[in-house]
């Protein structure tokens, strides 16, 4: 079947489709209400951008900006602080994603190994004080339609349950911290194989101390990690955690910028010479 539609109807389908991937949430049910992948549909949006539409994917440089008068009124206030501090939390989240990501197809070597889980453990740990900084924003935006999306999130008991039961332990002990008594408690948990680290080559960029990371894992899942289930139960668990911060990352950019536009800050852009 082939259906012919003006411009301004395909503009109308990529509006919606817009705001379906950046802008609502549908609390991790996409696939199931949609139909298809938020990948998909971002790649169709992206195909009606270029293909139906006629705007160019030539990448631009863009800055969002503000007159300086309005900028130092804001400086003092706490709702522009905090917008400040979610901006610091999907930059750091960003940047551990982009690593996860390079790493998430290539062989087993010590250095890919070690990278992946620690990525991971990054992801986490950032996600837990995202979280925590998430639940202090209604204070100032609980008015605000923008704030939706975010603090749907609040209100996902399984999500508050991730956040207490396992991004929490593995935050404060063997992330952003590294203790010792937690180790032992693993250790004594667990049958790790009397490996303490792998490597290749003569240089230390290809060492991985896996019976470390190995801990880390039983601290972040609560499981047993020799029990038969335990490899399946924790892909399910990290599936989790990673659709969680993807959903997190997604409403806080939407939150960002709608919030900034609508507080008067203005987007400019320049295409690339």
């Amino acid at each position: 079947m082939r259906i012919e539609l003006t411009k301004d109807e395909l503009g109308i389908i990529n509006n919606a489709l817009n705001e379906v991937c950046n802008g609502i949430d549908l609390e991790g049910e996409f696939d199931t209400r949609m139909g298809c992948t938020l990948k998909d549909a971002r790649e169709l949006l992206a195909k009606i951008h270029t293909e139906g539409l006629g705007i160019s994917s030539m990448p631009k440089r863009w800055k969002i900006k503000i007159d300086k008068s309005r900028f130092q009124t804001l400086k003092s206030e706490e709702r522009f602080c905090q917008l400040v501090a979610l901006s610091r939390a999907v930059n750091a989240m960003r940047f551990v994603q982009t690593a996860l990501e390079a790493h998430r197809e290539e062989d087993g070597s010590p250095q890919a190994l070690r990278n992946k889980f620690n990525s991971f453990f990054f992801t986490c740990s950032l996600l837990y004080e995202a979280l925590l900084l998430v639940q202090r924003l209604p204070k100032n935006f609980r008015q605000s339609p923008e704030f939706i999306p975010l603090h749907q999130i609040l209100k996902d008991k399984t999500v508050t349950a991730l956040k207490d039961f396992n991004l929490k332990p593995l935050r404060n002990q063997l992330t952003f911290h590294f203790d010792e008594v937690e180790v032992k408690s693993q250790l004594a948990n667990n049958a790790f194989s009397p490996v303490f680290a792998i490597g290749a080559g003569d240089t230390n960029a290809d060492v991985y101390f896996e019976i470390a990371d190995a801990c880390t894992l039983g601290a972040f899942s609560g499981l047993e990690l020799s029990q038969p289930d335990a490899e399946g139960r924790f892909g399910e668990l990290a599936q989790r955690v990673t659709d969680l911060a993807i959903r997190l990352m997604d409403a806080a950019d939407s939150f960002i910028n709608k919030t900034l536009l609508s507080d008067g800050w203005e987007l400019e852009e320049q295409p690339l010479s």
